[in-house]
């Protein structure tokens, strides 16, 4: 993965100065590669002079311009995204590099939150910023993603439904010892497919890694690679997986996401009652694919995770006070 990552880097300065030469990467990029966004300093030699670049830079699939024309649109909006600088590939892979924006990522700022009230402050601006997306006219800011004289119930009807069938063409590829697990998850998530939703632009991967801010102003909001219209409750439902990621206590982790929820229920319109749903389909869905990656077979402990993370939502779906309004 590394090299790809220096191929892209190296590719996106060649189409910021298309003479460029001697690019160099000084820090090492193993750190690019263990989290979705980083800082990174690039120098290479132009035109005989000697240039320095500080970037913000995250990874993802070789095709960026859905991401390219995300962040266009949102430019035009009061979200805070940052300037795309350029962009290069190599292989599977592409590297975005936008300019540089003020503070921490989310997630930084909850790993070295000293207090309680930190954690909450932060729960509020973070749920704040997502309830400012979910506000947006999509049929304005982004009309290609969805047809917008649909209703908004068979846009999901329809997005669940080829979800289903993804499975169920692939249910009979799985190993063996996975074939009940896989039928059981399946069948538990027929049962509770959406029926009331709440139609809106969902950022896809609102990881705490992924926003970034200065106390209570988010100064950045980046990878929208995975955005796209659909219900309100897809942008939460992976939220306690991701306070594990970042490292918070269960004890902070459960007050980050009450507060978060509650905030969003009291700030925006959008109803969360489809999270049970989500927040299994969405892991369920992450253990189908890694299970059929036949190119790169998965280690016993990532599907062992994921297994346990889809348990979870199943078991705690039942009691989380989710609610439609």
């Amino acid at each position: 993965m590394n090299q790809h990552i220096e191929a892209a880097t190296q590719h996106a300065i060649s189409n910021l100065h298309e003479d460029a030469h001697d690019i160099s990467l000084p820090q090492d990029l193993s750190e690019i590669e263990a989290g979705p966004v980083n800082r990174l300093s690039v120098s290479w030699k132009a035109q005989d002079e000697l240039h320095m670049g500080h970037f913000l830079t995250w990874t993802g699939p070789a095709d960026n311009s859905h991401e390219f024309r995300m962040l266009q649109a949102l430019a035009h909006t009061e979200i805070p995204v940052p300037e795309i600088m350029t962009a290069g590939t190599s292989g599977d892979r592409s590297v975005m590099l936008g300019a540089q924006v003020e503070g921490d990522s989310v997630a930084s700022m909850l790993e070295s939150a000293g207090m309680r009230w930190e954690i909450s402050t932060i729960a509020f601006a973070f749920s704040r910023l997502l309830a400012r997306i979910h506000s947006l006219d999509w049929t304005k800011v982004t009309p290609w993603l969805e047809d917008p004289e649909s209703i908004p119930e068979d846009i999901v009807d329809v997005q669940v439904e080829e979800a289903f069938q993804w499975r169920e063409a692939n249910a009979d590829y799985v190993p063996d010892e996975w074939s009940s697990f896989v039928q059981k998850t399946t069948a538990w998530l027929d049962l509770r497919r959406p029926v009331e939703v709440s139609l809106c632009i969902c950022h896809g991967q609102f990881h705490p890694r992924n926003i970034f801010a200065v106390d209570e102003d988010i100064t950045a909001v980046v990878n929208w690679q995975n955005a796209r219209v659909t219900d309100a409750s897809v942008d939460l439902a992976m939220l306690p997986v991701w306070l594990n990621e970042v490292g918070l206590s269960a004890e902070d982790a459960e007050l980050f996401a009450q507060a978060v929820n509650g905030s969003y229920l009291q700030s925006s319109p959008r109803g969360l009652g489809n999270t049970p749903y989500y927040s299994v389909a969405i892991p369920f869905d992450q253990l189908l694919d890694r299970l059929l990656d036949s190119a790169n077979p998965p280690e016993p402990e990532e599907l062992t995770r994921l297994k346990e993370t889809v348990e979870r939502a199943m078991a705690l779906a039942g009691r989380v006070p989710w609610k439609n309004r």
